[in-house]
């Protein structure tokens, strides 16, 4: 099991013990064994959660019924190292990134919605296109004030090569980014920048203080 592997030889689940949460996810059940402090330090939701009261604290396990194994495994190799592993294809890369940006805001993992918005502008610098899919998913679950659908808007608004590839039927598909997209290009006309020829850190959130 490619999971197993990667759970054993990346996380050293076998040193655990009593260290690691285990993450229960999906309809599958899929397990993933993850250092406590390691997610404590991520969110301090993980920490709220397992104390609840409730069938968390009990178990001592984080269910995540909704949430797909694929894009938890991303996370948890966040967790570990630098630069996890996303798909060969782009297309696919973007849909991850979609729903780990979903997990991450709803989970308030700041430092992952930050590493998520330095992929973006990474995938921008290889003139990279997000394909509608991604946008649907991102303006169907993502907040109206997510930084990752601003740098959506911003790459059909100020990137030709992208703009070009919008067509009536993909529009269409979300009314929200259309809307935006229109807003965005009467600012431009306006004179504000273009946020993905900025700094990614200038999109970052930073802590409360």
């Amino acid at each position: 099991n490619k999971r197993k592997e990667l759970n054993s030889s990346h996380y050293q689940v076998r040193y655990c013990n009593s260290l690691c949460i285990p993450l229960i996810v999906g309809v599958q059940k899929d397990r993933f064994e993850v250092h406590r402090d390691r997610l404590f330090s991520a969110s301090s939701w993980f920490e709220t959660n397992l104390n609840s009261g409730l069938q968390e604290t009990s178990l001592q396990q984080i269910l995540l019924p909704a949430d797909d194994p694929e894009v938890i495994e991303i996370f948890v190799q966040w967790l570990y190292k630098a630069n996890p592993s996303f798909s060969i294809f782009t297309d696919e890369t973007f849909m991850q990134l979609a729903k780990l940006y979903e997990f991450a805001n709803r989970l308030f993992i700041r430092e992952l919605k930050n590493y998520i918005v330095w992929k973006l502008f990474e995938l921008r610098k290889q003139n990279s296109i997000p394909p509608m899919s991604s946008v649907h998913y991102a303006f169907e679950h993502l907040p109206d004030n997510a930084t990752f659908r601003k740098i959506l808007v911003a790459w059909f608004v100020w990137h030709q090569e992208s703009a070009r590839t919008l067509t009536a039927d993909t529009l269409n598909m979300s009314p929200q980014f259309s809307t935006e997209l229109v807003l965005t290009m009467i600012k431009k006309q306006d004179g504000i920048p273009d946020l993905l020829s900025a700094n990614p850190q200038s999109q970052y959130e930073i802590e409360d203080r």
